[in-house]
């Protein structure tokens, strides 16, 4: 048997201190050679490998299927953490280059400058620290920024239940076992 690092002594003693003695970890397939993902699923207090196996068994590909649409719901939300953020503006500037647009032709579209255009592009690169417009538009794909609808205040707080009722629609759809 192998044994275990430091850190995975630490995790296991960890575990052990909160109660986790039984679970299931399930990996999801890398959607980047720069990203991996993965969940933890902990049995009750109570329950041992027996059981946590036993159960795998009899639900295991219906929770591997709800786990796989979970992760595959997550990787398409934007992912945060810039302190700034873009404007709804400058998102669809950036959107509109994307689709191959010139700033005379989103100026056109837009019924502003192309000066108006060149500083929401300007502006935009400040905000995602590149140095040009194509390094501008790979960041925020590669983030989720652009091409998605910017969620008001109000609906923050739903983005968490309608995935769940879309997992519930997908998982029905998709996972009978």
């Amino acid at each position: 048997m192998k044994s275990l690092t430091p850190e995975e002594l630490a995790v296991f003693k960890e575990n052990l201190r909160i109660g986790v003695t039984s679970g299931i970890t399930i990996s999801f397939p890398a959607n980047s050679s720069r990203s991996k993902g993965a969940i933890g699923l902990i049995a009750d207090a109570g329950l041992d490998d027996a059981v946590v196996e036993d159960l795998w068994g009899k639900h295991g590909t219906a929770i591997n299927c709800t786990a796989q649409i979970l992760n595959l719901k997550l990787i398409q939300f934007p992912i945060a953490g810039r302190t700034r953020h873009l404007t709804p503006r400058q998102r669809e500037v950036l959107e509109w280059v994307a689709d191959g647009k010139t700033s005379q032709d989103i100026a056109q579209i837009l019924d502003v400058s192309a000066a108006m255009i060149e500083k929401h592009l300007r502006l935009a690169r400040e905000v995602l620290a590149v140095d040009n417009t194509a390094q501008a538009l790979v960041k925020n794909s590669l983030f989720n920024m652009i091409f998605t609808k910017s969620p008001t205040i109000a609906e923050e707080g739903t983005i968490a239940a309608g995935v769940r009722i879309s997992l519930l629609n997908l998982t029905s759809n998709f996972c009978r076992s």
